[in-house]
């Protein structure tokens, strides 16, 4: 029962930032249709699978806080990103783009959603999780994850269009706060 309450709680962990991209999308009204939110979370587990076995394998050879320093700034890079393009196109009028991201922006996107739980990832199974922890994050984010994206990604359409508001730099915000909170809850727990 501990592994799969760690793994549960492991999954809420990291889906925060692909909350967070969800939200963002859709308060940008750009569509992400269903197949590609599949391909970004394709990416990310490949990339989150490798991560914990290369811990559950490599042990303590690399320090954690590398992991959870290099998270942290990759993600806080990407919500500064966000907040000045909001700033530097804020002006401009806005077109919604009906054919959503590309295939390529989704696999990106897998990738950099990714890197923070890679870290986690990579710390959590070299501290003797049981095998049994790295199959049921993996199962239980596969379809978790689906659903936190194309939820958020509707409620920051409804969001916007009910406030009638400008909200492209929320998102940014978003990922800097919740990069914080990580690693202050990754550094003091």
């Amino acid at each position: 029962m501990f592994v799969f309450t760690a793994a549960v709680i492991f999954v809420l962990i990291v889906s925060i930032d692909l909350f967070a991209c969800g939200l963002a999308y859709g308060a940008s009204k750009v569509r992400v249709p269903f197949t590609k939110v599949l391909a970004i979370n394709l990416v990310g587990k490949v990339m989150v699978g490798a991560s914990l076995f290369a811990g559950y394998y490599l042990g303590e050879l690399v320090p954690t806080a590398v992991g959870i320093w290099l998270g942290f700034s990759v993600l806080v890079t990407v919500g500064i990103v966000k907040v000045i393009q909001w700033y530097l196109t804020r002006n401009k009028p806005f077109t919604p783009n009906a054919n959503g991201i590309s295939w390529y922006e989704a696999i990106i996107l897998g990738i950099v959603l990714s890197l923070d739980g890679d870290a986690m990832a990579f710390g959590a199974t070299m501290t003797d999780m049981p095998m049994m922890f790295i199959f049921a994050v993996l199962g239980i984010a596969l379809i978790s994850d689906q659903v936190v994206f194309l939820a958020s990604q509707y409620l920051g359409g409804k969001f916007t269009k009910k406030a009638n508001l400008n909200l492209g730099w929320l998102s940014g915000v978003i990922i800097i706060a919740v990069a914080t909170a990580k690693l202050f809850f990754e550094l003091f727990t």
